[in-house]
Order: structure tokens, then C-alpha cells, then sequence
């Protein structure tokens, strides 16, 4: 089980902050999350935030979901995703900083599981999409390299237990993790079911899916829109008639 550990300082590749810079664009964080990928053509040329930015209407602030969806459509057929089934529970489970997911693998997967229980066709299986993320302002300002280790261990500790009580409750589960988080960010947003996790990361790709959408308990904290307002706003669009 390999899972990602994502928008490090290990290198000179500046953060890929795909959710702030969509979602709150004319926000602080938005606009440097926008800034880094304009100034580093190199890293980001190509990559979903890159070609949304450049399709933009540059005078308008607010997120351009038909934009994003256009790209994500693209994207997915230029990298040949296996998308995801019909039957199957696609969970992003955000893991890492202040905005990752805090709460017990024990509630994790009661929830999931109560989730699938409502289904009136079985799931297949549950994939669990995740990577371990820390914001560059805490890794460089709040966080020593030792912190930051012990982070992360505990946050694959964390993903493992989930893994064990997906066995022990008999749930198929399986890991989607990737260095590239288009590869992630493209899988969610084909998903059929999804369940939304914390952060701005799965609730754009929500908005330019057609998934049926749960909004787990531990998701509320660390976003910075109304979720329910933001999706139920999807049948005014016209992509998706």
C-alpha cells in the first residue's frame, strides 16, 4: 500500500493547490495558488489548473465550472483513466495538515458503511482516493522535519487501520493514490457516488461531476463555502442537462 505524500519542500516544484485556486480565486490563498502555477510553466504546463486558468474569463472571479469540466473531460482522456464503476463508492479521504482528516478510522468506516446500506444496488467496492498534503506556510513556519515525519506516519498508521476494519466489516476496498493529483482529481470527478472529503479538493470535483454525493460529517471544517448551497447549485448548469 503506497500512499502519496504530496506538496512537500523536498524539491523545487512550487505547491499545486487545484481547490483554493478554483474555488476561492479571488482570495488571498486562491490568488497565490493561481500565481504558482502561472510563474512555473516547467511544473504545471498541462495540468488541470494550468489549462483552466488559461480558458478563464479573467475578469470574473467566481469559479467557471463548465470550464473546469471541459478540462477535466480532456484531461481524463488524454492520461486514458479506468474510470469508475457504476457500482462502486468513491471516497477522497484528505490526510496531512490542519485541513486533513482528524477523526477515527473507526468513524470513517462506520459511515461508509452506513452509506452503502442505503444503496438499493450493492456496491462493489469502496476506493479509497488520499495523499498526505501539507500547506507550504506550516512546513515552513510551524513544523520541524521531525514533526512533519512523525505526521506522516501517524497519518499512514491512520489509512492502514481503515484498511483493516474495510476487512474486518468484509468491505472490498481498495487504495487510489498518485504523485500526479490530476490523476486523483480526474478519477473523483467521474465517480458515480462520492463521498466528499475535507478541503476544496473533492468538492470541485463534485461541482463538474454528475455523482450522486455524500457529505461525511468531518468534511465541514477546513472549507470555506456552503457545500450543500454549492452543490445543489449543479442543476442550474448547463452542462449537465
Amino acid at each position: 500500500m503506497k500512499i502519496e505524500i504530496v506538496n512537500t519542500l523536498d524539491d523545487d516544484r512550487p505547491q499545486y493547490r487545484l481547490g483554493d485556486a478554483v474555488l476561492l480565486r479571488d482570495n488571498s490563498c486562491g490568488k497565490l495558488a493561481l500565481k504558482y502555477v502561472a510563474t512555473n510553466q516547467r511544473h504545471f504546463k498541462g495540468t488541470v489548473l494550468y489549462e483552466y486558468a488559461s480558458k478563464i474569463d479573467q475578469n470574473n472571479p467566481e469559479p467557471q465550472w463548465k470550464v473546469l469540466k471541459e478540462v477535466v473531460l480532456k484531461k481524463t482522456k488524454e492520461m486514458k483513466l479506468d474510470l469508475p464503476r457504476e457500482d462502486e463508492l468513491v471516497v477522497h479521504l484528505r490526510m496531512g495538515d490542519t485541513k486533513g482528516f482528524k477523526q477515527s478510522a473507526e468513524l470513517c468506516v462506520d459511515y461508509l458503511k452506513d452509506v452503502i446500506n442505503r444503496f438499493e444496488i450493492p456496491i462493489s467496492q469502496i476506493t479509497l482516493v488520499t495523499a498526505i498534503h501539507f500547506g507550504k506556510l506550516l512546513l515552513e513556519n510551524q513544523m520541524t522535519k521531525e514533526q512533519v515525519l512523525i505526521a506522516k506516519l501517524n497519518n499512514i498508521k491512520k489509512i492502514r487501520k481503515i484498511f483493516d476494519l474495510f476487512s474486518e466489516k468484509k468491505l472490498k476496498a481498495r487504495l487510489y493514490s498518485h504523485k500526479d493529483i490530476d490523476k486523483d482529481f480526474c478519477f473523483l470527478s467521474n465517480a458515480k457516488y462520492l463521498v466528499i472529503g475535507n478541503g476544496h479538493f473533492s468538492v470541485c470535483a463534485a461541482m463538474v461531476s454528475n455523482a450522486e454525493c455524500f457529505i461525511p460529517p468531518w468534511a465541514g471544517k477546513g472549507i470555506d463555502v456552503n457545500i450543500d448551497e454549492l452543490l445543489n447549485s449543479r442543476k442550474d448548469f448547463p452542462q449537465y442537462d
